[in-house]
This record gives structure tokens, sequence and C-alpha cells, in this order.
């Protein structure tokens, strides 16, 4: 199968295209531009794979990948997997409190998936949780790399209360979720991708750098929501297919193995070159 992917410079599309290579798929880049402005190129690809959106997106990365998002609708001759998250999830079945920033978030995203899904039978989306792993810039403020700084400075760690449950799944079982999407014949219009089980901020560091110097500040006051009884819907009241990716413990030690084998590597083209021999 021919497939493209949009959205190379990120990290997590060095471990998607390595996945797909592997299922001996045939793989290409597509820049933003070409959806925009040369849509009739990609009728050369079988499915596109979208990872348009950041961690913590401006505003001005949310209007870009809504935009995106638009223009892609209007591709109705290909196959389509669009990343998104998992907050999505828990917004919808009211079973979380969201800081401010984090429900702009979350509206944002919901806003890409109904623009996506709009008139098109072949766009799919895939709602991740927190994604971590070997590769992702170490300057960023996602928890995983800021223990990593920490180590790599040999500074303490800043972690803003509450200390809340949360999920994260592997870079690699969320790549090969997203192959698993684009090769499934008949698949729900959106697919939540869980963890097998959450963690707080202590436990990661517990697992990742035992010992290592926190400070806690205040942030948000949260609330306590109920407990949802909703079904596993979209927005459009369509049922949601669910897959469950196992946590491991060994997966947050590898990776911080290579954070300390690789301290210098700021992101994923630098990964892609040490995992290509470059």
């Amino acid at each position: 199968m021919r497939v493209g992917i949009v959205g190379r410079r990120s990290w997590i599309a060095t471990h998607l295209r390595r996945e797909l290579l592997g299922r001996g798929h045939d793989v290409g880049d597509i820049e933003k531009s070409d959806i925009h402005h040369r849509p009739s190129s990609l009728g050369l690809f079988d499915c596109i794979y979208l990872i348009a959106g950041r961690a913590r997106p401006t505003p001005e990365d949310a209007r870009a990948e809504l935009g995106l998002l638009q223009a892609c609708s209007r591709l109705r001759h290909v196959r389509m997997v669009y990343l998104s998250s998992a907050a999505v999830d828990r917004w919808e079945k009211d079973s979380r409190s969201l800081s401010p920033a984090g429900e702009r978030y979350v509206l944002g995203k919901r806003a890409c998936e109904a623009a996506f899904l709009q008139g098109s039978r072949s766009a799919y989306v895939l709602r991740a949780p927190v994604i971590f792993g070997p590769g992702q810039d170490i300057r960023s403020d996602m928890l995983v790399p800021s223990v990593a700084r920490a180590v790599v400075d040999d500074d303490g760690l800043d972690l803003a209360q509450p200390l809340e449950p949360f999920e994260m799944t592997y870079v690699g079982d969320t790549v090969r979720a997203m192959a698993d999407l684009g090769e499934n014949l008949d698949p729900k219009p959106v697919t939540s991708l869980r963890s097998s089980r959450s963690v707080t901020p202590l436990d990661v560091v517990s697992v990742m750098a035992p010992g290592l110097r926190l400070h806690f500040r205040p942030g948000w006051r949260m609330g306590r929501p109920e407990p949802s009884t909703a079904l596993w819907r979209d927005a459009d009241n369509r049922p949601i297919d669910r897959m469950t990716a196992p946590f491991r413990d060994t997966d947050l030690i590898d990776t911080m193995a290579w954070y300390r084998q690789t301290p210098d590597l700021l992101g994923g083209g630098k990964f892609l070159e040490l995992t290509e021999g470059g």
C-alpha cells in the first residue's frame, strides 16, 4: 500500500514511518501545502496519516490545524487517519475536569475532528492519550521529557498541583494502533486508544528517576466530576471503537535510558538520523 505522512517533522512520524515500512508499505512524505494547493497530487496515495497538531498549541497553531483538516475533508478519494486526543473522550463523558487551557485544547481538537469527518466516508480519527518515548524533544514541557531534562541538568522538577492520575501510551504502541487503523477494512469513524492503567506524575518520577528533587507549586483548582454512565459515542452519537495499549514501566525506563545516552538530541530529525544510522 502506498501511504503518505503529513507532519513528517514530528518525532511521532519517525516511529510511524518505521512501523509502516516494517509492514511492507511504500511510505512518502506530504507537505501541508500540498493539501491546500495540490490536492490532485494526493491521488497517488492509498492512505494518508495526519500528525498535524502540537501538544501545547498556540491559537495560531489551532487555527492552522483546523484549516488543514477542513481542506482534508474535501479529499474524498483517499483514506485518511487523523491523530487526535483521548482527552476528547473524557470531556464528552464528563469523566474529568479540565483546566481552562485544557478545555480550550479539547474544544479545538473536537472542532478539528468534526471538520475532518464532515461529509467523508474515508476519514478516520484515532484519539490517543499522552504519548511518550524516545525521540521526543527534551525541551518539551510534557511530563516525561521534563523528568529527563531535570535529570540531565541535575536539577529539581516543578510539579503543579493537583497531581491527578492520567493515561499515557508508549509511542510504539500508538503508531501500531495508527497503522492498524489504516489497514482496517471497516473501522468506525472514531477509535479511542486507551492505556491499560492510569498513573500520577509521582508514579512516573518514581520509575524514571527515583530520588529526583521535587518542587510542588499551586495549580488550578479542580472540581470533582460525577462518574458518567454515557456510552462510548462521539458528538454525532456514533459508536466509538476502543483499543487498549499496555502500560509498561519498562517503556519509561527505556525512554529515560535513551535520554541519558543522547541528551543533546532535541527532536525527531536527529532521532531519525540516529535510528537510520546517519
